[in-house]
């Protein structure tokens, strides 16, 4: 089906929004995940859940909740940042 689904093309401003402003939700959920893993875990989160003397369910678990929210709080920012640049018609 041509035309289905139109692809528009993101302004040079609305690129440069949408990143930055990711990049903070980014920057300010991994702050609150670490916040929350030393006030439930009692113990500082497996930065480098590669290491070999991290357990297994740690590093998962650690993996699973990190990416989980980082992807959610990257969607919810761009995509309102993204409607906001286009209701002010950058």
């Amino acid at each position: 089906m041509k035309g289905a689904f139109p692809m528009r093309m993101k302004k040079p401003v609305e690129s440069a929004v949408v990143a930055g402003s990711s990049m903070l939700a980014v920057m300010g959920v991994d702050s609150l995940l670490k916040a929350g893993w030393r006030r439930t875990r009692h113990e500082e989160p497996p930065l480098d859940p590669s290491q070999p003397d991290i357990p297994w369910q740690k590093a998962l678990m650690w993996v699973a909740v990190s990416s989980l929210a980082i992807a959610v709080a990257k969607f919810v920012v761009a995509r309102g940042a993204a409607a906001r640049m286009r209701r002010q018609h950058f």
